[in-house]
């Protein structure tokens, strides 16, 4: 009975935290996501871009196969379908990370505690992106490195082959991350052999105080590994992007000025530092040691997420399995693996937990039915629609902000810039300067950019100063106003 009733919470559990943390409200990436998917079924990977007005720029579909997959969902089932698909793949993810640490550390209560509290830190990366299935695949491709290590088991190889070959065309931008999955295990095992070599024995395990080193066993089988993965991003219709997008994205400007992109800080994310902190206490008990491997893979989580923001879905996810072994060397020092899991099972916390999750799971899809998919505050609705009624979108060249030109090309309204930063820069693009133009100057200097460009009119949210500026400058006559938007004709 004990048994039905802790897989029935666990139940419960996962599918209202997919509610919880799955906004209704899309946001800027999905609205390009749908049109690239339409676009790649008309004309295929031409690697042309076909929603700016900026001419001859070249586009490395970065994610084609999700593009295409969100387009057809929403070619059937409208936005509806993607908020249905990004709930399906929330609980994928969720299940995933409990079954696979559970399956690590042999210990439901705790699997299911720590997937509870890591999963509920990842509010604002639950959405329509591709990241989401980056997510999953990640974490099955670190889960089978550490079986291969453990075990050897050949078909392991394939199963890395085949998570490695659908990240690079789901989301080949993170594609060189599965390399760095392996690093902790080669570097362990590599420094393990130069130690045994020194110390001329073959202990199982060599202790450094709060260190413990294990003897490599299966380090050939990782190697191939390794490599297996590696040869995985041959296999796209868009080679190499798989091998180039990250480094390019790397060398550009993009990095610096774009919010997800900048250094995590303790106001911004403080539970990253909560759980490094727990850590760090943990491992100050006298009992408790880690290996090198999770050691290795904790730091460089952890590195990785203090450098960018975005990088702590990652770091909450990935980092479960040496959490996990950490948290469950504390507990067999301190309680019995059943006494905890009485403790969960309980009569009391088994209704309230359930009573918790279940309402909120009710208040939460209340509050989503009168939501719409799209922020109009955000997104230009009726601007757009005065464009396309009034203005010949094929001679004209607007000038846009860069938080929504995602919304207006999925409008058809050819765009001076998107949320697909990385094509606006010259690392991808020679001589393209549209990124620095539009989001580093921040039109400071306007007059000289719009004549650069030779821009015809200009859609502006109300509260830029830019907005300020132009009502004043008798060059521009305002055409459009709403609520949130304003839309000029430049008098040239």
């Amino acid at each position: 009975m004990k048994k039905y009733k802790f897989y029935l919470l666990l139940t419960i559990t996962i599918l209202s935290m997919a509610f919880i943390l799955t906004k209704k409200e899309f946001q800027n990436d999905t609205f390009y996501t749908i049109k690239v998917g339409e676009q790649i079924l008309k004309t295929g990977i031409d690697m042309k871009d076909h929603f700016s007005w900026i001419s001859n720029l070249s586009y490395t579909y970065p994610h084609w196969l999700y593009d295409v997959i969100i387009f057809s969902i929403y070619n059937l089932f409208g936005f509806t379908g993607i908020y249905i698909s990004t709930l399906v793949l929330a609980n994928t993810l969720f299940f995933t990370m409990y079954i696979t640490l559970n399956n690590k550390i042999k210990n439901k209560t705790i699997s299911y505690i720590l997937v509870v509290f890591l999963g509920l830190t990842l509010k604002n990366f639950i959405t329509a992106r591709a990241q989401l299935i980056s997510y999953i695949l990640f974490l099955l491709i670190l889960y089978f490195i550490e079986k291969l290590w453990e075990d050897g088991k050949k078909r392991h190889i394939i199963y890395i082959f085949i998570f490695s070959l659908l990240i690079a065309n789901f989301h080949s931008a993170v594609f060189p991350f599965i390399f760095a999955l392996f690093l902790p295990y080669l570097v362990s095992d590599f420094l393990s052999l130069f130690l045994e070599k020194i110390n001329k024995n073959n202990l199982k395990k060599i202790s450094f105080g709060k260190i413990e080193i294990d003897r490599p066993k299966n380090l050939k089988k990782i190697i191939t590994a390794f490599l297996v993965s590696i040869l995985s991003g041959v296999f796209t219709p868009n080679f190499p992007v798989a091998y180039t997008y990250f480094i390019k994205t790397k060398m550009g400007i993009t990095m610096s000025y774009i919010a997800e992109h900048l250094p995590t800080t303790i106001d911004k994310r403080p539970e990253f530092f909560i759980i490094i902190g727990i850590l760090i206490i943990l491992l100050l008990q006298r009992r408790i040691k880690i290996s090198l491997n999770d050691l290795f893979l904790l730091g460089g989580l952890s590195f990785l997420t203090l450098m960018s923001k975005r990088n702590y879905a990652l770091f909450a996810i990935l980092s479960i399995f040496s959490i996990g072994r950490i948290i469950n060397q504390f507990f067999d020092t301190k309680l019995k693996k059943d006494k905890l899991e009485e403790l969960l099972c309980n009569e009391i916390t088994f209704i309230s937990l359930n009573l918790l999750f279940i309402i909120s799971t009710v208040l939460i899809i209340n509050n989503n039915v009168s939501r719409e998919y799209i922020n109009y505050s955000k997104y230009p609705e009726e601007a757009s629609n005065y464009v396309l009624k009034n203005l010949d979108i094929e001679n004209i060249r607007i000038y846009n902000e860069y938080n929504f030109g995602s919304y207006l090309l999925f409008k058809n309204i050819p765009v001076f810039i998107d949320s697909r930063a990385d094509l606006y820069t010259e690392e991808f693009n020679r001589n393209c300067t549209v990124f620095k133009d539009g989001v580093v100057k921040k039109v400071n200097n306007y007059e000289e950019i719009f004549n650069k460009y030779n821009i015809s009119h200009i859609l502006i949210y109300n509260t830029n100063t830019l907005n300020t500026v132009l009502k004043n400058d008798n060059n521009y006559k305002k055409i459009y106003v709403d609520e949130y938007f304003s839309l000029y004709e430049r008098i040239l």
